[in-house]
């Protein structure tokens, strides 16, 4: 039995293009694109702290309920060793913008206290 009914009989109809509408180099703000980009950059730090703080206080919240694999992952990255140039999204790095007056090792110690007590 040949399988005649993948083959179409028919072309499929062609698609319109439109031509592209190229800008003139005379016609490019570049201090307007410059303001633009630097307002960018602005939103984007305020937002870096921001999604930073956000992953920091639900991991700690998920320590409380997470199933037993997320809670090791969450201890994994709680207790990862200090660097001097901590990665993005690291534990020091969000507790660093949390509050830089903060010490990461002694909110690791408070958070494995205070985990030792809840389990009893």
């Amino acid at each position: 039995m040949q399988a005649t009914f993948l083959i179409e009989e028919t072309p499929a109809p062609g698609v319109k293009t439109h031509p592209v509408s190229h800008r003139s180099l005379r016609s490019l703000d570049v201090k307007g694109e410059y303001h633009d980009w630097r307002a960018d950059v602005g939103c984007l730090v305020e937002h870096w702290e921001e999604l930073h703080l956000v992953f920091l206080q639900s991991s700690l919240r998920s320590l409380a309920s997470s199933e037993p694999q997320e809670r090791e992952e969450i201890l994994r990255w709680l207790n990862a060793p200090q660097v001097r140039h901590p990665e993005p999204f690291s534990f020091q790095a969000c507790l660093a913008l949390y509050d830089p007056r903060l010490d990461a090792e002694d909110v690791q110690g408070l958070v494995r206290r205070v985990l030792r007590r809840s389990r009893g």
